[in-house]
């Protein structure tokens, strides 16, 4: 049986419900995450990483890496153009901590392909630096 990323989070949360009814554990838990946490039912795992973004404080992604699946919720969707300022940080928790990611889930919309993001950042990269270029020779030629 394959597990899914939200069924996943469904059996943990089960799994901590049980316990609050049995007695083991008086108050639902509640983890914070300051960088990464790995969640496992025993065949699967899913870490959960702090992506810092200028959209929303305390913004988690999933990430499954035996199906090479990224989670977002708000910072990537393939259902409208890619905003890069939220979209960026996605890139580069992906690039910093060196995940294998094929697909990205989208909270909004439908799973897109990671080289799709890849290719719209880097398309912002380039153009960023095309711009700097050009007021840096506009600045010059003033001189």
């Amino acid at each position: 049986m394959t597990t899914t990323f939200c069924g996943l989070l469904q059996q943990f949360a089960k799994s901590l419900e049980i316990a609050r009814r049995d007695g083991r554990q008086s108050q639902p838990a509640v983890m914070l995450v300051d960088d990464a946490i790995a969640l496992t039912d025993g065949t699967r795992e899913v870490k959960l990483y702090h992506a810092p973004n200028s959209h929303s404080s305390g913004m988690l992604v999933g990430y499954v890496p035996d199906a090479r699946v990224l989670f977002t919720a708000d910072l990537v969707s393939d259902t409208f153009p890619l905003i890069p300022v939220f979209a960026s940080p996605v890139h580069e928790l992906i690039q910093e901590n060196g995940l294998s990611v094929e697909m990205i889930a989208c909270g909004h919309g439908n799973v897109m392909p990671y080289a799709q993001l890849a290719y719209v950042i880097g398309k912002q990269a380039v153009m960023n630096m095309t711009h700097q270029f050009q007021n840096r020779s506009l600045d010059d030629n003033r001189r």
